[in-house]
């Protein structure tokens, strides 16, 4: 009995140490993670502040929108008198989420997920993104590079001399820059489209 009873001590030793050594690893990782995730989110807000404009940078061109929706409407314009860019406008009514403790709205479009996706995007075939912030009015706002030879689909819809050699380039292009989105960014598209792949004359 006395050597049994050892050798259960032994056992129970053995299994203590066994789940002490693993609950310690489980702490360990968990501290190591709320660090990660701690440096992630002084990124985004980094981030975020860099890239936050005001309406008073932004100088809209002509009477009238390039495109509008339910989204909003998006303009021609300049960002600080300089560099032409396309200006997303999101009506107030349509960039809101209602708090359901406080019955409250609050815009978001600077804490949209996509809007942190487009902070970290820099790519040569992806459109970039300038930045973002909101009218005196409440409507939110998003400053985008103007992409001055329109969509992919009017030019193969619109024209009939398009060289299958120009096709291919820019079927290469928008590959190029959805594989980037996917491998390096972690993120799809989802509305992938001819209609959707704006194009420029290269500088």
């Amino acid at each position: 009995f006395a050597c049994a009873s050892f050798l259960f001590m032994i056992l129970g030793f053995v299994l203590y140490n066994r789940f002490a050594r693993t609950y310690r690893n489980q702490i360990s990782e968990q501290k190591n993670l709320k660090h990660s995730l701690s440096e992630v989110n002084t990124e985004v807000e980094l981030l975020t502040l860099g890239t936050r404009l005001e309406w008073s940078d932004v100088t809209l061109c002509g009477t009238d929108p390039l495109a509008s929706g339910t989204y909003g409407e998006v303009w021609k314009g300049f960002l600080n008198d300089r560099h032409e860019v396309a200006v997303k406008i999101v009506a107030k009514e349509n960039d809101c989420y209602e708090d359901e403790d406080s019955k409250t709205s609050s815009s978001s479009t600077m804490d949209d997920a996509e809007i942190h996706m487009l902070q970290r995007v820099r790519h040569k075939n992806l459109v970039m993104f300038f930045g973002g912030g909101f009218k005196e009015n409440g409507d939110g706002f998003v400053v985008m590079e103007f992409m001055n030879k329109g969509d992919m689909s009017s030019l193969l819809w619109g024209r009939n001399d398009v060289s299958w050699d120009i096709r291919l380039e820019l079927l290469a292009d928008a590959a190029n820059g959805m594989c980037y989105l996917h491998d390096e960014i972690n993120s799809i598209h989802r509305d992938l489209k001819s209609a959707n792949i704006l194009l420029a004359l290269d500088n």
